[in-house]
């Protein structure tokens, strides 16, 4: 099959349909050339990455201004004159002013491009779920079993259900590259190390192994990690996994609030966050994330609209992991 590279473009920004995909998959699949032309396109967009996020300073003109300015003295009036520095001057304005422009627009599409391969990841990671919820009737998979560890136990995933590790480490991370390369040689090793395996995905996406709803349940679930659970009184870890169930297909029937209503089931799972980019570390202030749900559509939440986007997700991921 004769894959174009905007074809494989679309393949890596998530953009193809789902049969378009699937061929492309088994053209990978047959052809090592193709392979190695996919991984030159995605280091070409982890290129951008080089590229420094900040505008031209708004005082650009002025060293330009300056140095005309300067210049213009040692120069005979008749050869340059003032009317030659106004044209200067322009000149350099306007070019000042195509830089700011340009470095900003092309921030938003390294944003862009990083926001599609992020969600593409998380679409994924998505059925990668399913097909295992499918076979292990309906659970879905445990969480990594590491303390300070968020993410999903990848021993079960890996390669069973999903065979690229690039999608498992988010491009937005300044160490995206080197990350990428660490998580690569763990898994290849020949007795692979899965501790920095998770730990490298847990700096990416975030997996608690429970239906968390909302803040209250997120700083509930933080909480009873800090005391020291699961290692508490049986009577108080069942209360604890009576409230946060464990994410399975049929979980969404514990949420129905109205049993007349018939669509509540799928609109109760299309709510429940399932995977989320992992927030920024420390006591920072929330921001934008994309967020995997439970039914397997992916959208962005902005701060505001609650969790994961929340100060409860900080919370949460600054505790260490359950461990059981």
């Amino acid at each position: 099959m004769n894959v174009s590279r905007d074809t494989l473009t679309a393949y890596l920004l998530g953009t193809l349909s789902d049969a378009d995909r699937a061929r492309v998959d088994a053209a990978l699949a047959e052809s090592a050339e193709l392979r190695e032309r996919l991984e030159a396109l995605r280091r070409d967009i982890d290129r951008l990455d080089d590229l420094p996020d900040t505008t031209p300073s708004r005082d650009l003109v002025d060293p330009v201004l300056e140095r005309i300015a300067a210049g213009a003295g040692d120069r005979p009036p008749t050869r340059f004159g003032a009317p030659q520095i106004v044209r200067i001057a322009v000149f350099a304005t306007t070019l000042a002013i195509m830089a700011g422009a340009l470095a900003a627009a092309f921030h938003a599409i390294r944003v862009e491009t990083h926001n599609a391969f992020v969600q593409n990841s998380l679409k994924q990671l998505g059925l990668a779920m399913k097909m295992y919820a499918s076979e292990n009737n309906g659970a879905y998979p445990p969480v990594a079993p590491y303390p300070g560890v968020w993410t999903f136990d990848l021993r079960v995933l890996y390669p069973d259900y999903m065979n690229d590790p690039n999608t498992l480490v988010n491009p937005k991370l300044p160490d995206a590259p080197e990350l990428r390369r660490r998580l690569h040689a763990a898994l290849e090793a020949p007795e692979p190390d899965w501790e920095t395996a998770m730990r490298i995905v847990a700096k990416s996406y975030i997996y608690t192994g429970h239906v968390i709803r909302n803040d209250e349940d997120a700083t509930f679930l933080a909480q009873q990690v800090a005391a020291g659970w699961p290692a508490t009184d049986p009577d108080v870890a069942e209360q604890i996994q009576a409230r946060l169930h464990p994410p399975r297909e049929g979980v969404e029937r514990f949420f129905i609030t109205d049993i007349n209503n018939p669509a509540a089931g799928a609109f109760v799972q299309s709510d429940l966050p399932l995977i989320f980019e992992a927030p920024p570390p420390g006591k920072q202030r929330p921001r934008p994330i994309c967020v995997l749900y439970m039914d397997g559509h992916v959208m962005t939440v902005y701060p505001g609209q609650g969790y994961p986007a929340s100060p409860g997700a900080l919370e949460l991921i600054q505790s260490p992991a359950n461990d059981d």
